[in-house]
């Protein structure tokens, strides 16, 4: 990264701007406002935990799940409660996270979120560069960046005219035409909002780079660094390369690039044989990842009219600069053209052949090479535009419209926050169990108590991750069992007793209840707050008939954010309440 850092490295005499590091901040400031938001609107006793959506809190259990249950290197999956979970799974940067927070005792929302603001720091800085060297000094280079970090497609503009033809609010479902509320981020500058996404993005964006520099150690390294830390952008970036190295073979006069050299081709092939075998080998010789696997075969994908509102400005600005200027004469060009179609033939691979999960290879990964396709064209562009103020402003127009999809999304998730808040008290409680260093199966009686588990503590979660708690369909079924039946032993005036909660129950070591809340008989309490208790198995059981609890055990009475049945939704602070206590 200190590469990086050198000014001539990124700046050219027309690119009118001296601090990099102080523009390239600029750029990725107002998404982090992402963050900010829930802190602001938490209702008063609540906190943000620094999550804000539904995946965030897995990976730091993933990395803690290494050190506390793994063997330093290597990790089961932090939601299979079993003591036989294998070890089998290592990807470094949630490696990096559990180290920090094993070892620190830091807040680990607060690990995640400072690691997130360094490599948005960098995937700004580094985009920066990149930009930079597409425009090729060709005029201003900031304005350019800042319309690569803010720049979208329509999807806004065509949901605001749908609604005024429908006769709505012209500002009723923004992101109507973006999947899962545009949390998939089919752009590139709304990927830094997520710490891991930052992290990958950063990395191909300077495998890139160091491509077009022919600084090809650094360019392996961070390809390298993408594949061992995520199966999907690792499957990516290795397709990218392999497409475009293949091309410069048969090529060279196509692709500009014809000193390749023949350790950078075989540490690429060396990657992607690592690759292979890890994920399509190794992890397949154990059923337990076989099963988790079969449940993320999900058909997310954009449809054509989604593709169309999110990429057609971009792609449109592309076709006009290839068309001009003879571009084909720059290296940069086959490659990026490479890019942006192998990154459009994976996220529509369902097209083809049996889907898993397209809509992981979008990510800004079909829109940046086409904006730096563009970026000579839109700096010269924008240099025509300073000599007259007219043009200016008209180009200033345009390019507000151009960003007209981020600022839409940050204003929409303002009025929705999507965080994980919980209660204050109950944060400090989860700190209590993790400074015991308590070990075992906990059960909470809401899902995202529940969830949470395994990523603030060292004990385990009985109901964890929608798509990677084993069995979790009915694992949910007799948590909802369980929970009819203290309801209906409440109403009766008695205690559950021991016998009654099911064989299944002999699993559970701790309960994380509300203390009004009815629990079974045999169970004393090990750590208290003001409205909740960790229970434990009692050293002294013995069945009791008390007059019974004074409330019923239902999830309003614990007042969680309500959770969507989206399972990539965030629950909103905005009305702490839940709906019910249904686990599926």
């Amino acid at each position: 990264m200190s590469d990086l850092a050198k000014s001539d490295d990124v700046e050219h005499p027309a690119a009118g701007f001296q601090n990099v590091w102080f523009w390239s901040s600029l750029g990725v400031a107002p998404l982090l406002l992402a963050y900010l938001i829930p802190v602001w609107t938490a209702p008063n006793g609540w906190v943000s935990t620094g999550f804000i959506q539904y995946d965030q809190p897995y990976y730091v259990a993933t990395g803690r799940a290494v050190f506390e249950r793994g063997n330093g290197l290597t990790g089961p999956n932090a939601y299979d409660p079993g003591p036989d979970a294998p070890c089998i799974y290592f990807h470094w940067f949630t490696w990096l996270i559990g180290f920090a927070v094993v070892l620190s005792g830091i807040d680990p929302g607060n690990v995640y979120v400072g690691l997130g603001l360094v490599m948005a720091i960098f995937f700004g800085r580094v985009t920066l560069a990149l930009v930079d060297h597409c425009c090729d000094g060709r005029g201003p280079v900031v304005p350019v960046y800042l319309l690569v970090m803010w720049g979208g497609g329509i999807t806004v503009l065509t949901a605001v005219l749908a609604n005024v033809l429908d006769g709505r609010s012209p500002l009723v479902d923004l992101m109507h035409y973006e999947l899962f509320g545009g949390w998939w981020f089919p752009n590139w500058g709304r990927n830094l909002v997520m710490t891991t996404e930052a992290t990958y993005h950063v990395l191909m964006a300077l495998a890139w780079l160091m491509l077009f520099k022919r600084r090809w150690a650094i360019c392996l390294l961070s390809i390298a660094l993408i594949v061992t830390t995520h199966p999907y952008t690792g499957a990516q970036v290795l397709a990218i390369m392999s497409v475009w190295l293949g091309l410069n073979l048969l090529r060279p006069d196509w692709s500009g690039h014809d000193r390749v050299p023949w350790w950078f081709a075989l540490g690429l092939a060396g990657l992607g044989a690592a690759f292979g075998w890890y994920y399509f080998v190794f992890l397949h010789g154990f059923p337990e990842h076989v099963a988790i696997q079969e449940r993320w075969n999900r058909g997310w994908a954009e449809s054509p009219f989604q593709t169309l509102v999110a990429y057609l400005p971009v792609a449109a600005l592309a076709v006009v600069r290839l068309r001009q200027d003879r571009p084909w004469s720059r290296p940069e060009t086959a490659f990026l053209v490479t890019a942006a179609i192998v990154s459009f033939g994976l996220a529509h691979h369902h097209w083809f052949i049996q889907p898993h999960q397209p809509i992981h290879f979008t990510r800004g990964y079909v829109w940046l090479p086409l904006a730096l396709l563009a970026a000579p064209w839109l700096s010269e562009t924008l240099r025509w535009a300073q000599e007259n103020q007219r043009r200016l402003n008209l180009v200033c127009g345009l390019a507000l419209l151009f960003c007209l999809d981020n600022i839409g999304w940050l204003w929409w998730t303002s009025r929705d926050v999507a965080a994980y808040i919980i209660p204050g008290e109950l944060r400090g409680l989860y700190r209590r169990m993790d400074r015991e260093q308590l070990r075992g199966t906990v059960l909470a009686n809401h899902k995202i108590l529940n969830y949470l588990i395994p990523t603030y503590t060292s004990c385990q979660t009985y109901l964890g991750h929608e798509f990677l708690t084993p069995d979790r369909k009915r694992r949910a079924q007799q948590i909802d069992e369980l929970m009819k039946k203290l309801a209906d032993a409440k109403e009766a005036g008695r205690q559950l007793s021991a016998e009654d909660t099911g064989p299944w129950f002999d699993q559970v070591d701790y309960l994380l209840w509300p203390r009004d809340g009815p629990i079974p008989v045999g169970w004393e309490p090990l750590l208290e707050s003001r409205e909740f208790v960790l229970y434990q198995r009692s050293t002294t059981f013995a069945e009791t008939n008390p007059d019974g609890p004074s409330s019923d055990a239902s999830a309003s009475d614990l007042s969680f954010p309500a959770e969507s049945t989206n399972p990539l939704s965030r629950p909103s602070p905005s009305v702490p309440s839940a709906d019910d206590l249904d686990f599926d």
